[in-house]
């Protein structure tokens, strides 16, 4: 048996997967390996119409998964971003089962673990939209507070068929993107970091044809 929990040290998350999923659904299921400890996964997802969905609820590794804040928006692409977390005790090998309110078309997941952490529960999160971007470049913030050691996890999405790049441009480092038609979304963690009120946390990105697109952010710290 592994234990996990609150151990001495700041915890440090580790991405463990990341992947993305194509399926008309409105349950998207990725294997996740063997997870142990506290476990953040970043979503991001779309559908091909303009309503909107949101997760309803998740499971990691057969345990029932917090959605600890989300974002979406009716657009065309009806897309959405989300930071759920679950405490994984003993290590398992599982899926994540993420439930939508409605079907959906596509996903996008990034798993990060922490076996050391204080607490299971955020210590803040931020979502935002940047509305829509008239150019062919643009970037939202958000501003989560932050605990002495402790860690930010993100998620990013960039709307449009025709969506060129995709970064965080601040606050987090990226650690990964997923594209299927164009469409972009990415994960971001950083750690061991100070104690800050409204730590900025940007995502950026670039649009081959000027307007008609928008950037989705959501953020979650925790120690």
């Amino acid at each position: 048996m592994i234990y996990c929990g609150v151990l001495s040290g700041n915890p440090v998350p580790e991405l463990i997967m990341e992947n993305q999923l194509v399926s008309t659904s409105a349950t998207h299921t990725y294997a996740s390996g063997s997870l142990v400890g506290l476990v953040v996964v970043a979503v991001g997802w779309t559908m091909d119409s303009g309503t909107a969905r949101t997760v309803s609820s998740a499971t990691i590794c057969g345990q029932t998964a917090a959605v600890n804040c989300q974002i979406n928006d009716a657009a065309s692409t009806a897309p959405g971003v989300a930071i759920i977390s679950a405490v994984v005790p003993t290590l398992t090998t599982g899926d994540i089962v993420i439930n939508f309110s409605g079907t959906i078309h596509r996903s996008s997941v990034g798993a990060y673990r922490s076996i050391v952490y204080k607490s299971a529960t955020p210590t803040d999160t931020a979502t935002g939209i940047s509305g829509v971007l008239a150019g062919t470049s643009g970037s939202k913030t958000v501003n989560p507070d932050v605990a002495e050691g402790g860690f930010v996890i993100a998620s990013g999405l960039a709307s449009s068929f025709n969506t060129t790049t995709i970064t965080f441009s601040a606050g987090v480092t990226e650690d990964y993107e997923n594209v299927t038609s164009s469409i972009r979304v990415n994960g971001g963690s950083t750690a061991n970091l100070a104690a800050q009120v409204g730590r900025p946390v940007t995502v950026s990105g670039t649009n081959s044809v000027a307007g008609g697109w928008g950037l989705f952010i959501a953020a979650a710290s925790f120690r």
